[in-house]
């Protein structure tokens, strides 16, 4: 037996468990297929994607009757879009090598500051050596 609720109007854990394990579980409702899960009005507009590559895109045909690669529409524009990339990379090369550029010169012209640097002292070290020589 059930001990007793310790407050009025809630049910004893055994009671609980009880009529837990009595009730059939609940499932939610199954989900409807994917392609029928998006109501008209949100589905995407316009013709699909492209291809994600040009090689595998199905072929066209045109009016002639022909068929032809339909690649050639979505290649340009994934043409741009490389010689976009392209351009941006070749621009960052070119900032690059500016960069090193500019670097070089800095330390070309440090060394050179040295070197005249170390031809003041040795000309200074020179009189000194002079000056000490003559005075004697």
């Amino acid at each position: 037996m059930c001990p007793q609720s310790p407050s009025p109007g809630h049910l004893p854990p055994c009671a609980v468990a009880a009529a837990a394990a009595a009730a059939p579980p609940q499932l939610p409702p199954p989900r409807p297929p994917p392609h029928h899960r998006l109501p008209f009005a949100l589905a995407p507009a316009g013709p699909p994607p492209p291809h994600p590559s040009p090689l595998l895109a199905p072929a066209a045909i045109h009016e002639g009757g022909r068929r032809s690669d339909v690649a050639a529409a979505p290649e340009a524009a994934g043409d741009e879009e490389e010689e976009e990339e392209e351009e941006e990379e070749e621009e960052e090369e070119e900032e690059e090598e500016e960069e090193e550029e500019e670097e070089e010169e800095e330390e070309e012209e440090e060394e050179k500051e040295e070197e005249e640097e170390e031809e003041v002292v040795e000309l200074v070290v020179e009189e000194v050596v002079e000056g000490v020589e003559g005075g004697r």
